[in-house]
């Protein structure tokens, strides 16, 4: 009987049964398309990354006109009441406490420089307006972290944009927060995200700096406040020491008068972390103590 070899079980055409040239050009097709899948994939993740911090108002390293924000911390829930007063002008009055100080401790800065309510907060506003807005809300703190925490506040008493200013208090502490995420999830609740940028905090009264070559020429600008921020572990810029002010006023490379009530300095402003419409937050260098 003669053998029909269409019936032989032939072996399965692998790239181990190829040889020469077609084995090397398989072999080259093969390391082609792997290149291509781990390039695509590289892309794809470079992409999702894009998106994702074009979606975050504030990623690592990212800043909303000159600041990094820290990375999220293990968070836990709260549920407390707090103080907030919103905006750079009514909070410096507000975490100074005015009205709890001892005629001893009010500071020659603080008696002898002008009137706060009237005309630091909201010049030819009426002065009821400016004590509320001193006085602030009640926003209810969710949760916290180490670097922040989660806020609900009416929908009316909502900040206004992200990036805005605030304080917080909780028992007898201040902290001062920038607003970084807010979402509405009920028609009369909204949900506010903040950093903690402070918890250690003084106001200062500060003026423009003027060569006594330059006084008589120049008129007298009245002073204004600023927080300081000492060197602290609460405080966002740990090592270094900051002040946050108008943001006319702080300009990098620009000169002012510290007054901290019981010494004058003459400082200088040397590096910019975070502008926004209304405050500035700067690193600053003491040039030298000014007698008094």
């Amino acid at each position: 009987m003669l053998f029909d070899d269409r019936f032989e079980r032939r072996p399965r055409r692998g790239r181990q049964h190829l040889h020469g040239a077609a084995g090397a050009r398989c072999a080259r097709y093969t390391q082609f398309g792997i290149r291509m899948h781990r390039s695509l994939a590289a892309r794809r993740a470079g992409e999702d990354r894009a998106v994702i911090g074009r979606a975050e108002p504030l990623g690592a390293h990212v800043h909303l006109r000159g600041i990094a924000q820290a990375p999220r911390a293990t968070r836990f829930v709260t549920n407390a009441d707090v103080r907030v007063v919103v905006g750079l002008a009514p909070l410096m009055r507000a975490v100074a406490e005015i009205d709890k100080l001892s005629d001893g401790a009010r500071t020659p800065g603080i008696t002898a420089s002008f009137d706060e309510v009237t005309d630091m907060v909201t010049p030819n506003a009426n002065a009821d307006v400016n004590l509320r807005r001193i006085r602030g809300v009640v926003w209810k703190m969710e949760d916290r972290s180490d670097t922040g925490c989660r806020l609900t506040a009416p929908a009316k008493e909502a900040p206004g944009k992200l990036g805005e200013i605030l304080a917080l208090k909780e028992g007898d502490s201040w902290a001062l927060a920038v607003v970084r995420r807010m979402q509405r999830h009920q028609v009369d609740e909204t949900t506010v995200g903040v950093e903690i940028v402070g918890r250690r905090l003084v106001r200062v009264l500060l003026r423009n700096w003027v060569t006594p070559s330059d006084s008589a020429r120049t008129g007298v600008e009245k002073p204004f406040f600023g927080i300081y921020l000492p060197a602290h572990p609460e405080n966002r810029q740990m090592a270094q020491r900051s002040l946050i002010g108008p943001d006319e006023r702080f300009g990098t490379g620009g000169m002012v008068e510290l007054d901290t009530g019981t010494a004058r300095y003459l400082i200088r402003f040397t590096q910019t972390l975070e502008r926004q419409p209304g405050w500035a937050w700067t690193l600053f260098s003491a040039v030298r103590k000014l007698s008094s």
